[in-house]
């Protein structure tokens, strides 16, 4: 009897060793595959998602003071809200650009639009980041200092799609509550982002005066940094759009049958994957105050941060009283173009980049990063 309960002990020994050496195995598995969470998880669940129309481009037609106007250049943004101990932040899921200015050009007159037409990539890029920025100032209260903007699908392929003419959909509501039913042609210029790959990227707004081109200062949030998983996005394969889960889809009158058919976009051109974040943040200069938030509460630290001369030639100098983790330096279009985790006595040897205008992005200690816009000689 002694010797079974021996052999039984011994037995379990065994088998609860074994059980704890799979267990370590499972865990060391699970953190090495996932070395840096997705920022979009969060405990704080959010609010509905909403779509909402930002204008970007107004025409009218009429005579003054009661013109009829109408937008002539848009972008629809899918989001929704969390607030988390009294800090809201915002989640962008999806947003599509539309460009019906040479749809409407016999009836409506277009002006003071900043865009160019026919509208290039550039222009569309940054369209889209100034609606995303004019989002945030709608939903921004003053009362919280700085807003944290969270992309669901940070590294994506923006896609060109074509429709047939006389097809239509309802858009967003505007700021008034107004849904239209938007007719298009053949050549409108429809644009919509699609994910290249499954992470996730912040970028922090802070209040700041700002003056405008009247002369007029107004207070208003501002992108001033950006965080998030997306190093490898430029290397990922162009996503199949005829397999993305949310396409596009308009509806076309058939007047054969006398009915209506949904029709999906063809795809007339596809940009490369890239990280969404850089973009969106705006040329800033350096503060001497940084906001950052840490475990969803604000607070402050005395950051010192140089980079210069403006412009520079072959070498940048970047100082800081902060840890300098690595530095990342965009072209104007986001695409990553140097990565470095050394500076030689401060300096940052850009030998290898062209002529032009560039984000360099300081990553320092605290999970603290400043993107700043500097040009090369």
């Amino acid at each position: 009897m002694k010797t079974s309960f021996q052999f039984f002990k011994n037995y379990l020994g065994r088998l609860i060793m074994r059980m704890s050496f799979i267990l370590f195995i499972a865990l060391f598995v699970s953190i090495s595959v996932k070395a840096q969470p997705n920022l979009c998880d969060d405990p704080c669940p959010p609010g509905i998602k909403t779509w909402i129309k930002i204008p970007l481009c107004i025409a009218s037609s009429g005579i003054p003071p009661n013109p009829i106007t109408t937008e002539a250049v848009w972008v629809d943004i899918l989001y929704s809200t969390r607030t988390c101990n009294g800090i809201t932040s915002i989640l962008i899921d999806a947003y599509t650009l539309v460009d019906i200015r040479n749809d409407i050009s016999s009836f409506y007159s277009i002006s003071n639009c900043s865009l160019s037409n026919p509208i290039s990539i550039t222009d569309i890029k940054k369209g889209i980041s100034d609606a995303i920025s004019i989002l945030v100032n709608k939903l921004g209260n003053i009362s919280q200092g700085t807003y944290d903007v969270y992309f669901k699908e940070s590294c994506a392929s923006l896609v060109q799609l074509s429709f047939p003419d006389s097809a239509f959909f309802v858009s967003a509501p505007d700021d008034y509550g107004m849904i239209d039913t938007v007719y298009v042609s053949s050549n409108t210029p429809i644009y919509q982002s699609i994910p290249c790959s499954d992470v996730c990227c912040k970028v922090s707004f802070e209040w700041q005066e700002v003056t405008l081109s009247n002369g007029e200062t107004v207070t208003k949030l501002v992108p001033v940094s950006s965080e998030g998983d997306g190093e490898d996005c430029e290397n990922q394969p162009l996503p199949d759009y005829s397999s993305y889960s949310n396409p596009l889809i308009l509806t076309v009158y058939d007047p054969i049958t006398g009915g209506y058919n949904i029709v999906v976009g063809e795809v007339v051109n596809q940009e490369p994957c890239e990280v969404i974040c850089p973009r969106i943040v705006t040329p800033n200069q350096p503060s001497s105050m940084a906001k950052f938030k840490s475990d969803l509460r604000t607070k402050e630290i005395d950051l010192q941060l140089s980079v210069g001369p403006v412009p520079f030639n072959n070498f940048i100098d970047i100082i800081s009283n902060s840890t300098i983790d690595k530095i990342v330096v965009y072209d104007m279009n986001g695409k990553k173009v140097l990565n470095s985790t050394n500076l030689e006595n401060g300096k940052l040897n850009t030998s290898q980049l062209k002529s032009g205008a560039y984000y360099v992005q300081v990553h320092l200690s605290d999970n603290i990063v400043k993107s700043i816009k500097i040009i090369k000689q």
